[in-house]
């Protein structure tokens, strides 16, 4: 039996049954998600910290340049999070409503454009691929944060599921 195969005829730590390839492919994507949360929490984080401290918003600060490259992270990695959902055709009522129902694919392609801004060199430092998503004004921010929760929450039910 190969490595592969093992894994998935095994329960991780005793308590979640990984059994197809189907598993595997769904918690390699968790991994992903897992990563992207991360840069949420310590974006977040950065966040708190700007309003206790009481300091303005100023692009030229130090906590500005890491609540950029959190976010930044943050939504690239929910990108990929987006494509690897579509490929394995996974389904979720909250899900599906942020990334198909408008504005969602338009959204999609924004964050999608913003993944290659964050992860391809651009010459100009504030490049139509950051520009173009933080156009939509308070709306974006809210989208990547409800999709971020909306699948959270599935993660969480597909793992409880295999309990």
């Amino acid at each position: 039996m190969t490595d592969t195969g093992r894994l998935w005829n095994r329960c991780v730590r005793g308590t979640v049954c990984i059994v197809t390839t189907t598993d595997m492919q769904i918690a390699a994507l968790h991994r992903y998600f897992l990563s992207a949360n991360l840069m949420r929490t310590h974006f977040d984080e950065l966040l708190v910290e700007r309003r206790r401290s009481g300091q303005p918003a100023d692009q030229n600060s130090v906590l500005e340049v890491e609540e950029q490259i959190f976010m930044s992270q943050w939504y690239a990695g929910l990108c990929v999070v987006v494509e690897g959902w579509k490929e394995l055709h996974l389904q979720n009522e909250a899900v599906d409503r942020l990334l198909n129902v408008e504005p969602g694919p338009e959204m999609v392609g924004l964050v999608r454009r913003y993944r290659n801004g964050v992860y391809h060199y651009q010459r100009k430092y504030w490049d139509n691929r950051f520009t173009d998503f933080w156009a939509q004004g308070a709306y974006s921010p809210v989208w990547v944060r409800e999709l971020n929760s909306a699948l959270g929450r599935w993660f969480v039910q597909w793992f409880a599921e295999r309990r």
